[in-house]
């Protein structure tokens, strides 16, 4: 479709909701916003016939490796579920990558490997178009097994529109399941680096995969979002390409909000010192310009400052980067003890001593479709605090779950400073050093709030989530959200 033809579309969407008498609320106004913004980027996806730069492919590897724990979480946990039986049909990873598949594991899961090449999303749908299952070993139906899977289910853009050729292809009775966890058009505003080397590129790229959901979720029997905020951003994709196409059934997918599970097993219980060093810490992908990184370190630079003894341990910088980055970051606060600069690392339980090392943990993101580490803190009853707008922080801002005496005491509301250029003055810096300096002077609370919000999260372990993610699939009837 032209841009015009969007446009008119959107014009056709206006008469027919005036027509049905349904109010015109804050919510749809912004849903029309982000079919403009698309809209906008349209041509510049028709004058980029490719934005598959050797970029975009080295940071695709990278996000692919930084998937990986959490996604092989989800199969383990489904593989235990007594009587079922789970495939993991995938590209066969790299070195790296099986090194984390071996420390993950992936329980009673059965692991069917493609060789790999360098495009992994790119050679999986090849494979579902061009060969047939019993070419990797795979079921194949007949007579006496008609229906070898029951359920197929597709990671985001990874795998998402794999998984649908091969339901269409090779297993058409099987119900199809699409998870969703990502928004990358709401990503692109604040960090465009992320998908290309120039802002042009990379709101091309983000329109592009903003396209590729909108193709394929409305094939889907379920649209699985990882927490509330991408709950909504898989509704608005599936929903805006109902305009283009459409949809494979009647009704379209239900739709699912899956909550990251934490991990029941672990808690941390160190004691505190009044006179003890005020440990921060951030955890995740260090080098993705969401994060907030400059924000922290600004932050902590600034209560350091007004003479209370303070540092930020930084957990997630990769590992050939780290001196080059201790010497910025050295350089940014002029104290040079003040920020630790640590590589990224998959090891347990390196992640689980940083966590338990921590006073409080930060999401400074700028975006964040969930920010996983939140379930992960929140399950170790270690305090820590997440953006407003990031799945997460509406997570926890949701009274119907959380009580919201903890929900607040753990989200900063920062929704206003969002593209706020980092900078020891900035109106996002002071904010946050504010609410971090909260939790160092009223620690007896936080952690009393720390450990009440731990019992809630006990709730959200992965085994509750993939019962509810396979009850919805194969037996809801409406949305799980």
């Amino acid at each position: 479709m032209s841009e015009a033809d969007i446009g008119k579309v959107q014009v056709e969407f206006w008469k027919a909701y005036q027509a049905q008498g349904i109010p015109i609320n804050e919510g749809l106004v912004r849903l029309f916003n982000t079919r403009a913004q698309l809209s906008r980027l349209w041509s510049a996806v028709n004058k980029q016939n490719t934005s598959c730069d050797e970029h975009k492919a080295v940071q695709l590897s990278e996000k692919v490796k930084f998937e990986w724990e959490r996604l092989l979480k989800l199969v383990k946990a489904i593989s235990e579920i007594p009587n079922a039986s789970v495939t993991l049909f995938m590209v066969e990873p790299d070195n790296e990558v099986k090194n984390t598949l071996a420390w993950s594991g992936h329980g009673r899961a059965k692991v069917v490997c493609i060789p790999s090449r360098n495009n992994p999303s790119a050679l999986l749908y090849h494979v579902a178009k061009v060969h047939q299952p019993g070419d990797y070993g795979l079921p194949v139906p007949d007579d006496q097994h008609p229906s070898p899977f029951n359920l197929i289910i597709g990671h985001s853009r990874y795998s998402s529109t794999a998984a649908s050729l091969i339901r269409e292809r090779w297993y058409p009775t099987a119900k199809l399941a699409l998870i969703t966890h990502n928004s990358a058009l709401r990503k692109s505003d604040v960090a465009w680096k992320e998908y290309g080397q120039t802002r042009e590129l990379g709101y091309v790229e983000a329109a592009r995969l903003a396209m590729l959901d909108e193709r394929i979720l409305p094939k889907a029997d379920l649209a699985v979002g990882v927490g509330p905020v991408l709950t909504t951003e898989a509704c608005e994709r599936e929903w805006m390409g109902q305009c283009n196409r459409s949809r494979s059934n009647m009704t379209g997918p239900r739709f699912h909000e899956l909550v990251p599970g934490v991990r029941t097993g672990d808690a941390c219980t160190q004691q505190r010192q009044p006179n003890d060093l005020f440990r921060v810490l951030l955890a995740g992908r260090a080098d993705d310009p969401a994060k907030g990184l400059d924000d922290a370190v600004y932050a902590v630079r600034k209560i350091a400052l007004s003479g209370n003894d303070s540092s930020l341990d930084v957990l997630g910088v990769p590992a050939e980067d780290v001196g080059r980055w201790q010497q910025a970051a050295d350089e940014m606060t002029g104290m040079p003890d003040l920020v630790g600069l640590h590589a990224f690392s998959d090891d347990l339980n390196v992640v689980l001593r940083f966590y338990c090392n921590a006073d409080l943990v930060i999401m400074p993101s700028m975006h964040e479709g969930f920010g996983m580490i939140f379930t992960e803190v929140a399950g170790l009853g270690v305090p820590i605090l997440a953006p407003q707008g990031s799945g997460a922080g509406q997570l926890a801002l949701d009274r119907s779950r959380i009580p919201s005496e903890l929900g607040e005491a753990c989200v900063v509301m920062d929704e206003s400073t969002y593209g706020i250029v980092p900078s020891p003055t900035s109106q996002r810096v002071a904010l946050w050093a504010h609410r971090i300096d909260q939790v160092r002077c009223y620690p007896e609370q936080t952690r009393r709030h720390a450990r009440s919000l731990q019992r809630i999260m006990r709730c959200y372990s992965w085994k509750h989530d993939t019962k509810a993610l396979l009850r919805s699939a194969m037996e809801g009837e409406g949305n799980t959200v």
